[in-house]
């Protein structure tokens, strides 16, 4: 009997994810990581068959976890896309260029007044609440399982593509940084895919503790026959912490905090031969090398006035900054240059709430951000100091469930704000001549990367322990973003004190 509803079960399955992949264009299933694929259908058959229990931990906080539904641990992206995320990021001109403009760092995907299990990318110490959990998303493709190993321990495992959106540690920041490499080391567009990021977290009484550590190279090796370079050495490579705490300070104030830490690298190797009049044949080595350091902090108060209305304000600041040097023979010495490369910050504050009414979920709320951007001058040139002040941001969402299979999803994400470039004659010796102001509707990461904010829509379907979460984000600016993630529940359901 028990085999029988296993069987009937992972028919359910293959026949949802037929469906999905059938509604996708064929190029885009060519493109299919087969590894994330695998990874996840390994996780099904292993939750499916498994007697092990997924031991969660008491949570940190009481009442206020009820106003979110703790119960349910079929979130993720798609309803965080689909509940008024976006907005928020920093300024970058190394970064990917969407509508003819270099867009920024997304330094947050989620709207920050939803508690999610998104929010393991952030803070791994929210694993101890959200283990017993696998799920696989479509566009962007990432593949997650997390575990309650013991009754005080949580693990969990993801597998990232290039696509993945965010300011986290699973997410590549390589575009940056092999934009710059000079021509003459020939680069070969290498770049970062497939992001692995394991974490846990630990219960200590009404502390959680989580780490995580994430790790993704790629390289480029190559000897060209009967020509002057005698072999190219790429690598890139990026490691990542991050590590966070849930802190239940008393049964109606819980901090949530966490630190990341990111080290994008990229180093390129040449060989080359050269020949003087006499024939005489001299191999030298040039090297050029682009490293940087991303630090961040993300921190969150949840404090309950009833037990159905939750006040949470939030703050988040990150920094980007970093340097190049390029090594190669002049004359007969080598001669380094090294190069600052540009620095980033940003700073984020806000206040919002989440409330409770029957079956429906309230969140959002309202936060200003101010990001900054400068390049450092060169042969006496000044340095170039862009920023922006965003206010208002509003992130707002809505949850309904209709029944217990279904849930039905709404948000809307809005910001406005100013942005001054400075303005330099440069006839006269780089004199300052004042700065360009400008009003700006925020064109980062809200909803979806490098569109104006607007209206998302999302739904979640439950059968037994299956879930199916849709969104469709961005509709106001008529080029709608569809992200899917299927998903499957096993063990024991959060307890709480």
């Amino acid at each position: 009997m028990r085999c029988a509803r296993m069987c009937v079960r992972a028919q359910s399955i293959v026949h949802l994810t037929l469906y999905l992949t059938m509604n996708q264009p064929m190029n885009h299933y060519k493109t299919m990581n087969h590894k994330i694929v695998l990874f996840f259908f390994v996780l099904l058959s292993l939750g499916s068959v498994s007697r092990i229990h997924a031991q969660t931990m008491p949570f940190v906080y009481d009442t206020a976890v009820r106003t979110i539904d703790p119960y349910d641990r079929d979130g993720g992206y798609a309803r965080s896309l689909s509940m008024g995320a976006g907005g928020f990021g920093m300024i970058n001109s190394d970064g990917p260029v969407l509508q003819g403009t270099a867009v920024g760092f997304q330094s947050y995907i989620s709207n920050p007044f939803l508690i999610d299990p998104i929010d393991v990318l952030t803070n791994p110490a929210w694993v101890s609440h959200y283990n017993g959990v696998a799920s696989l998303n479509i566009n962007p493709q990432f593949a997650n399982a997390a575990f309650g190993i013991t009754p005080d321990f949580s693990l969990g495992l993801m597998l990232a593509k290039k696509s993945f959106p965010g300011l986290s540690i699973n997410t590549t920041q390589d575009t940056g940084i092999t934009k710059n490499v000079p021509s003459a080391y020939k680069p070969q567009s290498i770049g970062l895919d497939n992001t692995t990021y394991l974490y846990g977290a630990l219960q200590l009484g009404n502390i959680a503790v989580g780490l995580g550590v994430s790790y993704v190279s790629a390289g480029y090796q190559d000897t060209p026959p009967a020509d002057t370079i005698q072999s190219i050495d790429e690598s890139l490579s990026q490691f990542g912490i991050n590590a966070g705490m849930l802190a239940a300070i008393s049964k109606d104030l819980t901090i949530d905090a966490a630190l990341t830490i990111m080290f994008p690298s990229y180093s390129d190797n040449l060989s080359l031969t050269t020949t003087d009049a006499k024939g005489n044949s001299t191999t030298n080595t040039e090297t050029y090398s682009d490293s940087r350091t991303i630090l961040g902090f993300n921190g969150r108060a949840m404090i309950n006035t009833t037990n159905n209305f939750t006040l949470i304000p939030m703050v988040d600041f990150y920094t980007m900054s970093g340097s190049s040097t390029d090594t190669h023979p002049v004359g007969t010495k080598d001669t380094t240059i090294s190069t600052t490369m540009p620095s980033h910050t940003s700073f984020d504050a806000g206040l919002g709430a989440n409330y409770l009414i029957n079956d429906l979920l309230l969140v959002g709320g309202l936060s200003l951000g101010t990001y900054s951007e400068t390049l450092t001058g060169t042969n006496g040139s000044p340095d170039l100091h862009t920023t922006q002040f965003i206010f208002p941001r509003w992130n707002l969402g809505a949850e309904y469930r209709i029944d217990k299979r279904v849930k039905i999803r709404i948000g809307y994400a809005v910001s406005n704000g100013t942005q001054n470039t400075p303005s330099f004659d440069l006839s006269a010796n780089g004199k300052s001549i004042g700065s360009i102001s400008q009003t700006i509707r925020d064109p980062y990461f809200s909803p979806s990367l490098g569109q104006d904010a607007g209206l998302s829509l999302g739904a979640s379907f439950l059968y037994e322990k299956f879930f199916l979460d849709i969104a469709v984000a961005n509709v106001e600016a008529n080029s709608p973003t569809v992200v899917a993630q299927l998903g499957f529940v096993f063990g024991n359901p959060p307890k709480f004190p």
